[in-house]
């Protein structure tokens, strides 16, 4: 299994292990980072991805927030569990 750039072509409707870049608050002099997380995400063609992963708690303040900016930048299937894992 390999990552897929999102730029480079979409997948068919369903679920994917999904690479996205979202803006979160900054840790220093920025307001904002960018930061990377990995999370299943759901494609639908018409609507574009959803990802559960989009609600996060800030450590720093113990609150929800939403993040402001999330783009999916690559998609590959979902790896099987291995008998350990399940």
């Amino acid at each position: 299994m390999e990552w897929v750039k999102s730029s480079e072509r979409l997948p068919s409707e369903g679920d994917w292990l999904v690479a996205f870049v979202m803006e979160v608050l900054g840790s220093g002099k920025e307001p904002l980072e960018e930061v990377v997380l990995y999370a299943k995400g759901h494609f639908n063609p018409e609507k574009g991805w959803f990802i559960d992963a989009r609600y996060i708690r800030h450590m720093t303040y113990n609150e929800d927030y939403i993040a402001a900016d999330m783009r999916v930048t690559h998609w590959m299937e979902i790896p099987p569990l291995s008998e350990d894992e399940g």
